[in-house]
């Protein structure tokens, strides 16, 4: 797991794309700073279960609620395609998705449309995944990628 002395101190999510919060929900995401069922037990929060409460295949981390679970991987499989990159998370990590330093795998003159629309697809995955658990509601793969 990430933690932040492996992140630049420096390091900043900005990005004139998208909105400032934006950039603070990736940086949070980063720092496993979302606030998952993992990270609320580490904080002395008692909850029934650290388990993923919407495949509960696995313990919900960060990593986990926003690239492992099956909705999230069709999604994260789909804009790689759009941009010609390979399918594919088995060997990504919140750090590599979300990095500033990662770019374009077409080009550096799209570096910063190609990181707001990662940054935008983590966000509607977190999005999404609250509605569900909070909400019972459900986006499809296909409902995610269109507000993308």
């Amino acid at each position: 797991m990430l933690n932040d002395s492996s992140v630049s101190a420096n390091a900043t999510y900005l990005n004139s794309f998208v909105p400032q919060s934006l950039g603070i929900f990736t940086w949070r995401a980063v720092r496993n700073r979302i606030l998952v069922r993992l990270e609320l037990d580490k904080r002395g929060v008692d909850l029934e279960s650290v388990r993923c409460p919407v495949c509960d295949n696995a313990l919900e981390s960060v990593s986990h609620a926003m690239l492992d679970y099956n909705l999230a991987k069709e999604v994260w499989d789909c804009v790689h395609l759009w941009w010609g990159a390979a399918p594919g998370l088995n060997d990504f990590s919140i750090h590599t998705i979300f990095d500033i330093e990662h770019g374009n795998p077409r080009s550096n003159d799209g570096h910063k449309t190609w990181q707001a629309t990662k940054w935008v697809c983590g966000y509607l995955i977190w999005k999404n995944r609250n509605q569900q658990v909070f909400q019972n509601k459900c986006k499809t793969a296909l409902d995610i990628l269109s507000e993308i």
